[in-house]
């Protein structure tokens, strides 16, 4: 069971890494961890699971590499269309974002829009 503070289904929640890292850690709804580690290594996105020590286990962490090559911002929305696309009609939480049936076009705006502000806000 699920103890979110929204009626999403599935929760994702970006944050920066350690600057040293150059990496984002997206932390997911548990049972959601293994298929958002493996749709983003199908978009060419070096991603794994991280295990983190802390007094919940509300979310599970997903490291993604941004040092590495190749990689950019837009093949990890690629990797997270992959994952949305797989859990269509489900309530995602993405951040401050409640993606419902929206278009993989509308979820690519919507997340380079998110991506902008992160990068902006983590400078």
């Amino acid at each position: 069971m699920m103890s979110m503070s929204s009626n999403a289904d599935i929760e994702i929640r970006p944050t920066a890494g350690l600057p040293q890292e150059e990496s984002i850690y997206l932390r997911v709804t548990p049972q959601y961890a293994e298929d958002l580690e493996s749709s983003l290594r199908e978009a060419g996105v070096p991603a794994g699971i991280v295990l983190e020590f802390s007094a919940t286990t509300e979310l599970v962490a997903v490291m993604v590499q941004l040092a590495s090559a190749g990689v950019t911002v837009g093949s990890v929305i690629a990797g997270l269309r992959v994952f949305f696309h797989r859990h269509d009609g489900k309530k995602v939480k993405f951040g401050n974002l409640e993606l419902t049936g929206f278009s993989s076009k509308q979820i690519e705006k919507l997340l380079n829009d998110a991506v902008t502000g992160w990068e902006a806000n983590n400078e």
